[in-house]
């Protein structure tokens, strides 16, 4: 079920990966001299972008029609989709270095892997959103049917 308590929570880690985000955001213009200044800047909108996405779906919850079990996937899924996606663009920034492939560095390996969890966590979060916009329309119009 998709409680008020999942949306109170996806606010919080919301505001804390627009945050962090906001943080990568200063982080660009002090490593303007290292040329790691556009690695720093992705980091920045990326995070902005996901801290958003959780704001947003917090927002619509309340219109989202899932069984428990699918609730609290998408729950889980937008937050390891987010921080996932954090410790990817943070490391990618700190190193320079895109994480695209696996590698042998432990490093760029960790980014990756995150990278992966990240692109998992996507595809699951929205899938179960457009699910439970799905049943929520097939609901109302089946109440409306009901009800003429």
């Amino acid at each position: 079920m998709l409680t008020t308590e999942t949306q109170r929570r996806l606010v919080f880690h919301g505001s804390l990966i627009l945050l962090v985000g906001l943080f990568c955001g200063l982080l660009s213009v002090i490593e303007v001299s290292t040329g790691s200044s556009r690695m720093w800047q992705g980091a920045h909108s990326a995070l902005l972008i996901l801290g958003v996405w959780l704001l947003a779906a917090a927002a619509v919850l309340p219109l989202l029609l899932l069984e428990k079990r699918e609730a609290t996937a998408l729950r889980w899924a937008l937050l390891v989709m987010a921080y996932s996606f954090m410790v990817a663009v943070i490391i990618q920034a700190m190193t320079g270095e895109r994480a695209l492939g696996p590698d042998p560095s432990p490093l760029n390996m960790t980014a990756f892997a995150a990278n992966i969890l990240a692109v998992l966590g996507t595809f699951l979060s929205a899938s179960l959103t457009a699910v439970g916009a799905w049943n929520a329309l097939r609901e109302s119009r089946r109440l409306e049917a009901a009800t003429a």
